[in-house]
């Protein structure tokens, strides 16, 4: 029994400390969301206090340096702030004419992070946000709701787990964007552009979803009802576009064959893909019927091009439409050309590179094939 105060002495004093340190630690933490929230708040004052100057005098004198300047720190301050002043920033910019694509300049925030920002209508305020142009931004989890987002452009953006309802967004843009997982629920989707698009278990319920540009666009596992996919076309109205297309069920609608150097036949008043490197012309066209060819595979119809010795022309053929199928290996790229000489008694030697462009300014792959 003498031993029993020493005890429960020694339990209290233990569990007093434990308090005491919990106490302790949920002071600091307080204490230092007050400190971020207070930086925030001067980053945040600072930033604007600083676009302002640099949208008053001498911007339009200096725009390029200016423009760079503002997104430098623009993309700076965006890793800093939380989610309501990331808002503010993009509000303060679209406000200000900088990211919509009818006005001059443009200022592009590609690689911004936008993520779970909400840009929503009240009964206090509205949500226009007509041209806003944001291409090539990080944004999951953005919702948008009851926005009016006409010619809205969101290309190349990642934008998986999105939101967007009772939104207008006719003649919005999502080239090649990845909206996996999205949703558009009571959407107006009128002549919206999804070319490229990634639409993986994306659910389209409701709204309008009509004359939309689906080539080569992946709606595998997603939610949207042949009453939206085949909408009625009233008034000459045109209906959604399909090429290149996976479906739901993971089928593909018609994919095209046709011969990408284009044109590819000969008529009258056509004016040649191929064209001259060094004087930037365009090369002499030849109808088959001109040559005197023994060549069996050769129509008519065909088109021929005449080269002189030393020059080099070059021509672009767009595989884009076709990454889906590429991706999904089931598709492959056939290049094959006829090459002869005018005069049979002569030797001549013809070069031909074929060059695999990946990315803007850059070459993948070139191969070299000689004749």
């Amino acid at each position: 029994m003498a031993a029993f105060p020493t005890i429960v002495f020694g339990v209290f004093t233990v569990v007093f400390t434990l308090q005491q340190n919990q106490y302790q630690q949920a002071a600091h933490e307080q204490d230092q969301r007050q400190a971020d929230e207070i930086n925030r708040r001067v980053i945040f004052k600072e930033y604007i206090d600083d676009m302002k100057e640099l949208l008053g005098k001498g911007f339009q004198e200096h725009i390029n340096q200016s423009l760079l300047h503002i997104r430098v720190q623009t993309l700076t301050v965006l890793r800093q702030l939380d989610i309501l002043r990331k808002r503010d920033v993009i509000l303060f910019l679209y406000e200000n004419g900088l990211i919509r694509h009818d006005k001059q300049p443009i200022l592009h925030l590609d690689g911004a992070d936008l993520s779970d920002i909400r840009f929503e209508k009240s009964s206090m305020t509205i949500c226009n946000l007509s041209h806003l142009f944001l291409p090539g931004i990080y944004a999951e989890n953005m919702i948008f709701y009851g926005c009016f987002l006409y010619s809205a452009v969101f290309n190349n953006a990642l934008m998986s787990s999105t939101k967007f309802s009772s939104c207008n967004m006719a003649y919005s843009s999502f080239v090649e964007t990845n909206l996996t997982d999205t949703q558009f629920h009571d959407v107006q989707l009128f002549r919206t552009d999804m070319t490229s698009a990634a639409l993986i278990r994306t659910s389209i319920i409701g709204g309008v979803f009509q004359n939309v540009n689906l080539t080569n666009t992946d709606l595998y596992q997603s939610n949207i009802n042949d009453q939206l996919l085949y909408p009625i076309t009233i008034g000459g109205i045109a209906p959604n576009t399909f090429l290149n297309t996976r479906f739901p069920n993971g089928s593909f609608s018609y994919i095209q064959t046709d011969n990408l150097i284009v044109p590819s036949r000969c008529s009258h008043n056509i004016t040649p893909p191929w064209t001259d490197l060094l004087n930037k012309t365009s090369i002499t066209t030849i109808n088959a019927d001109e040559l005197i060819s023994t060549a069996t595979n050769v129509r008519n119809s065909d088109c021929f091009f005449m080269l002189t010795p030393k020059m080099t022309v070059w021509h672009v053929a767009q595989v884009v439409t076709f990454s889906l199928l590429i991706n999904l290996e089931q598709a492959k790229f056939n290049f094959s050309f006829l090459v002869g000489l005018r005069n049979a008694n002569v030797n001549g030697e013809v070069t031909v590179q074929i060059h695999f462009l990946q990315e803007e300014g850059s070459f993948d792959y070139a191969h070299s094939i000689k004749s």
